[in-house]
């Protein structure tokens, strides 16, 4: 196999609100992976930037509270992702056991 463009750092910015970002917010990752989605653009949330050349390209795709794709995302790079996973993750127990916080 030739060489993968899909490999190595990058970041990974929300091109719109999100579960866990808002719309331009950041965050680091590592890709590796063999194979792309047959998507159309428009289905992807996010896009991938190389540190360095600056090449990009459309990942991450996202539905209700779920964001997928090949990315390894680094949450240490970026707190308000872990936040608002908190956030969510707290909500959703408290609907689950009927109580309001």
């Amino acid at each position: 196999m030739g060489r993968n463009p899909r490999f190595g750092y990058i970041t990974v910015t929300a091109d719109r609100e999100l579960p866990f970002l808002e719309q331009g917010d950041p965050i680091k990752a590592h890709e590796f992976h063999y194979w792309d989605c047959a998507c159309d653009e428009k289905e992807y949330a996010m896009t991938a930037v190389k540190p360095v050349g600056k090449r990009s390209w459309p990942c991450m795709r996202a539905a209700k509270n779920t964001v997928a794709g090949f990315p390894h995302l680094y949450y240490g790079s970026c707190p308000r992702w872990v936040q608002r996973f908190a956030e969510k993750c707290i909500a959703y127990k408290s609907v689950q056991e009927g109580s309001v916080i």
